[in-house]
C-alpha cells in the first residue's frame, strides 16, 4: 500500500484508485467519500498501551491474548448479545466472533442491589484498591499487574471515569429521592465533525452535560439515565439496566476503553458530511464512518489501537455492522407508510393508463 489518500492519509492499493482518476495522481473514494468524510484522527495510544500491543514479552502477549477479557473487565457498559463460539471449536483456523439477533449496550445503576457485586460503571466510584480486587476476582486467569495498570490508567486520562464519579456525587445529594436522575447528554460542540485535527485530550465537561431531574424533565431519546438504584415499581426506564441509544457519541467508548482510552466520540446522529456548498450537508452514515476509522494509514499520523487490537478489535467491527444493520431495520419498520404509498403509487399510474403491464415490474 503506497499511495495516500490526500484528504485524509489513508494507505490505498492504485487499483483501489477512481475509475476515472489518472495513474500519475490517484484519487480515492471509499476512505473519505474525497474529503467529504472529515472526523478527527483517533489520539496516540497512552505509551504503557502502546508497548503491550506491539512488544513480544510475556505480559505483552499475554494482554493481547485476553485482549477482549480486560477489555469487559474495564468498560462502563456491558454488551448482550448472543455469541456463537461453534465455528471456533474445530480448534483450526484464526478466531471468528459471530452472533445472532440484536446486539445491545447496556447501563445500569451507580450502585449494585445489594445481593450483587458492583461491576462496570460503578467500579469507577469505588477506592481503585477495592476496585481491583473485584476486577481480579471475576478475572483470576489475568495478570494483576497489567489490570491495575490498565485501572489507573483509565482512572487518569479517560473523562468518563470523572463524569461517573461526578454523577455519583450529585446523585449522593438527593439519597431519599427515589425519581432523581442524572441524564447524560452528548455535548452539542461534537456535533460538527468537520475538522481532520486529532482530538485534543478531553475534560470531563468538555464530553458531556449532566442533567439532574426528578424524572419531569424532557428527556432526549439518546440520553443515558443515571441513577442510584433502581426502581422497578416506576416502570420502563427504571430498572437496574438501561439500554444505551448506539446514535449516542459515547456508545463505542464507554465499551470499548481500551480501544478508546481517551474517550473519543464514536459515530453520532448529529454527524455531517463535509459539503461548504451545500445549506444541509448530508448526515454521515454510520458505513461511511466505519470506512473512514478502519483505514490503514502511517503510525506517524495515526496509530489506530482499532486495528491492532485483535479480537477486541472484532468485537468493535461486528458492533458496528450490527449497529448499522439495526438501524437499517427500524427505518424499513418506522416507514411503512412511506414505502408502500411509493409502491401503491406506481400500480395505480400503471393501471390507470390501462396498458399491458408486467406486474412484477413494478416498484423495481
Amino acid at each position: 500500500m503506497e499511495y495516500q489518500c490526500k484528504y485524509c492519509g489513508a494507505l490505498h492499493w492504485l487499483n483501489e484508485k477512481l475509475e476515472k482518476s489518472p495513474k500519475r495522481d490517484p484519487q480515492f473514494s471509499m476512505c473519505c467519500k474525497h474529503g467529504e468524510v472529515r472526523i478527527p484522527l483517533l489520539m496516540a495510544p497512552p505509551n504503557f498501551l502502546y508497548r503491550l500491543l506491539i512488544s513480544n514479552d510475556e505480559q505483552a502477549k499475554e494482554f493481547r491474548a485476553n485482549i477482549s477479557q480486560y477489555n469487559t473487565a474495564l468498560a462502563f457498559t456491558s454488551v448482550g448479545v448472543a455469541v456463537d463460539d461453534n465455528v471456533n471449536r474445530c480448534g483450526r483456523g484464526p478466531p471468528v466472533f459471530r452472533i445472532h439477533g440484536e446486539l445491545k449496550h447496556w447501563a445500569g445503576t451507580l450502585l449494585p442491589k445489594e445481593s450483587s457485586s458492583p461491576a462496570y460503571a460503578q467500579l469507577y466510584i469505588l477506592d481503585p484498591r477495592v476496585a481491583q480486587q473485584y476486577r481480579m476476582q471475576r478475572n483470576s486467569n489475568l495478570r494483576p499487574e497489567t489490570m491495575l495498570a490498565h485501572q489507573n490508567l483509565i482512572r487518569d486520562i479517560n473523562p468518563y471515569a470523572k463524569v461517573f464519579q461526578h454523577a455519583f456525587e450529585i446523585l449522593q445529594e438527593h439519597p431519599g429521592a427515589e425519581d432523581y436522575s442524572i441524564s447524560l447528554r452528548v455535548m452539542p460542540g461534537q456535533d460538527v465533525g468537520l475538522n481532520t485535527h486529532r482530538y485534543n485530550l478531553p475534560t470531563a465537561d468538555e464530553v458531556a452535560v449532566l442533567v439532574p431531574g426528578d424524572g419531569t424533565q424532557v428527556v432526549d431519546s439518546c440520553d443515558i439515565i443515571l441513577r442510584l438504584h433502581a426502581n422497578e415499581s416506576q416502570g420502563v426506564g427504571h430498572g437496574a439496566l438501561q439500554r444505551v441509544n448506539d446514535g449516542h457519541a459515547a456508545y463505542s467508548s464507554l465499551h470499548y476503553v481500551l480501544l478508546f482510552p481517551h474517550g473519543e466520540p464514536g459515530w453520532h446522529w448529529g454527524l455531517r458530511l463535509f459539503q461548504p456548498n451545500h445549506e444541509n450537508p448530508k448526515r454521515l452514515s454510520q458505513t461511511r464512518y466505519a470506512a473512514f476509522r478502519l483505514q490503514v494509514r502511517p503510525h506517524e499520523k495515526e496509530f489506530s489501537i482499532v486495528l491492532h487490537a485483535r479480537r477486541l478489535s472484532q468485537r468493535y467491527i461486528v458492533d458496528l455492522w450490527a449497529s448499522a444493520d439495526q438501524n437499517r431495520l427500524n427505518y424499513l419498520r418506522k416507514n411503512q407508510t412511506k414505502l408502500r404509498a411509493s409502491l401503491y403509487g406506481g400500480l395505480e399510474d400503471a393501471l390507470s393508463r390501462d396498458v399491458n403491464v408486467n406486474l412484477n415490474d413494478i416498484g423495481q
